[in-house]
């Protein structure tokens, strides 16, 4: 079995490119994470395979489609695919694919699964422990590199908590605040792990 790298990430200064130049973004913090957070990670997937599982709207894929060398787009829910769907007409060179069914259900028979290098979301608490179960439990159909990109907002008690269940095996941790407006700051943390088989039943028991 692959040991899968975890990779929780995490808003730092603005890159030269930004997402808001290339996306007119539908949902608004803090439906979403905000633009500024999808630029870092644009960044990040610069030249990868890139899996997004909960999409929405689709604010942060359309911008990744124009850094990383292929996005796709897991959304379960009908309405967003619809969005999904036009949007994706919409994109041209900087098109992204849509799945429209729950992951990893629907997602089993998709061909890029062996090829993705980075599985992304923002879910919160517990959904981060369901999420990361069924990527464990599937480790070997997908590539050894393969690393998960988890978001967190730290100022919800269950994304804390999450986060700090997870920061034993950190790589290297680091936090930031974004300040949307006047009267709200976006506060997001990110913990780079490498988990080993092994580390696999102990890390989800701590979430």
């Amino acid at each position: 079995m692959h040991a899968l790298r975890l990779l929780l990430i995490l808003p730092t200064p603005a890159a030269p490119a930004s997402c808001a130049e290339v996306v007119a973004p539908v949902d608004a913090p803090p439906i979403r994470s905000p633009q500024a957070v999808h630029t870092i990670l644009a960044h990040r997937f610069r030249g990868l395979s890139v899996v997004e599982i909960g999409t929405r709207n689709g604010d942060g894929v359309a911008c990744w489609a124009h850094f990383a060398k292929t996005v796709t787009a897991v959304e379960m829910d009908k309405r967003y695919c619809q969005r999904l769907r036009e949007r994706q007409s919409a994109a041209g060179a900087a098109a992204f694919d849509v799945v429209c069914s729950p992951f990893p259900s629907g997602w089993s028979a998709h061909s890029a699964w062996s090829q993705t290098d980075v599985f992304t979301w923002w879910v919160g608490g517990d959904g981060n422990k369901k999420l990361l179960k069924q990527l464990t439990n599937s480790s070997s159909r997908f590539a050894a590199h393969a690393e998960a990109v988890i978001l967190f907002d730290t100022r919800y008690n269950i994304d804390l908590l999450s986060w700090n269940a997870l920061r034993p095996w950190a790589k290297w941790t680091r936090s930031a605040q974004i300040r949307l407006h006047r009267a709200y700051m976006y506060s997001v943390a990110a913990t780079h792990l490498e988990l080993a088989p092994r580390a696999h039943t102990d890390t989800l028991t701590r979430l």
